[in-house]
């Protein structure tokens, strides 16, 4: 079932372009497909690293304040450490 999508700005460029692309053969369409597939993934590319980007750039400004360090697990060594010699 195909997915009709409608842009009030720019109908009549979809609307030229279908009356274009429907006259062409399979492999035209195909073709076309393909770029456009190939487009739209490279645009999606883009948006993701550029969130990324932001989420790390946030994530540096971020600091802890205090002395106490957080063990990776609770049978880490600094846990250990802790509960042998630290109390």
């Amino acid at each position: 079932m195909a997915t009709t999508i409608h842009y009030s700005n720019e109908s009549s460029t979809i609307d030229a372009l279908w009356t274009i692309l429907s006259s062409q053969t399979e492999t035209v369409k195909k073709a076309l497909a393909a770029r456009l597939r190939d487009s739209l993934s490279q645009n999606e590319n883009t948006v993701r690293t550029r969130s990324l980007k932001e989420a790390m750039a946030y994530v540096d400004t971020l600091s802890v304040k205090g002395k106490i360090s957080v063990p990776a697990d609770e049978n880490g060594i600094e846990a250990l450490i802790n509960e042998k010699y630290v109390k």
